[in-house]
């Protein structure tokens, strides 16, 4: 059937109204995130002992908690929850430390998705980590004679 039209634009949005009306589209299964790291990981960016690390990270601390959770439904809440349940682990106050290297290793994968549209946006980036805190330490100040023993050492 031949058609014309006064504009490109119009002759462009028949030809896409035509197309979307007999193309099948078969929508992609939804991946939880354990299978969307299995599929992801061995096609990142990562060198193998990145990936080494990042599967075992995510095995031992993410995985039996979010593991077959639909990406879809992962939000921040999930994640400040999991971070929050280490404590339990950890035995005391969740740390800088704990926290910030396992946030690492899942925020990719999660910003992966969402490159790839399985998600809208990445829930991670939403997460708030626990600031760096080191504990107080009192300093002992040196006494007059400590002073004078340094002082009196020849510079090396």
């Amino acid at each position: 059937m031949s058609k014309t039209f006064p504009t490109r634009e119009q002759a462009q949005r028949w030809h896409d109204d035509s197309l979307s009306k007999t193309r099948t589209v078969i929508p992609e299964a939804p991946h939880t995130l354990a299978t969307w790291t299995a599929a992801w990981l061995p096609d990142s960016h990562l060198t193998p002992g990145a990936q080494r690390y990042t599967r075992e990270r995510l095995r031992l601390h993410v995985f039996p908690v979010l593991g077959r959770t639909l990406l879809t439904h992962i939000r921040a809440t999930h994640l400040n929850r999991l971070y929050r349940n280490l404590r339990k682990v950890t035995g005391g106050e969740l740390s800088h430390a704990t926290v910030v290297p396992l946030h690492g290793v899942l925020s990719p994968v999660l910003r992966a998705a969402a490159a790839e549209s399985l998600i809208e946006a990445n829930p991670a980036a939403d997460v708030r980590l626990p600031r760096r805190t080191a504990p107080a330490r009192e300093i002992e100040a040196w006494s007059a004679t400590q002073v004078t023993a340094f002082l009196s050492q020849p510079a090396v």
